[in-house]
C-alpha cells in the first residue's frame, strides 16, 4: 500500500464480526476507516486555498490544485 493510501489517523482498531470495534493493532482498509493521508493533505490544502480571498478559481480547478499539493507533499516525504 502506498504511503498516500495509508490512514491519516490510524486508530489500530478493526471491526469484529458483530460490528463492534476492538483494539488489535491492525489497520482496516483506509476506505473503510477514515481519510487517507492523501485525502487529509488535499483537504488541508483546499482549506488554505479557500481561506485566501485572492484565490479565484472554479471549484474543479481549486480541487485539482489541492490534490496536486497533496501529491507534491507525499512525494517530498518519500524522498526524505
Amino acid at each position: 500500500m502506498k504511503n498516500g493510501d495509508m490512514p491519516a489517523s490510524p486508530l489500530g482498531a478493526v471491526a469484529s464480526a458483530d460490528g463492534c470495534c476492538y483494539s488489535s493493532g491492525e489497520f482496516v482498509h483506509p476506505n473503510e476507516w477514515g481519510l487517507t493521508k492523501r485525502e487529509a493533505f488535499s483537504m488541508a490544502a483546499m482549506q488554505g486555498f479557500c481561506a485566501c480571498p485572492a484565490v479565484i478559481a472554479n471549484p474543479e480547478k481549486l480541487a485539482g490544485y489541492a490534490v496536486e499539493q497533496a501529491d507534491a507533499l507525499l512525494m517530498a516525504l518519500e524522498e526524505s
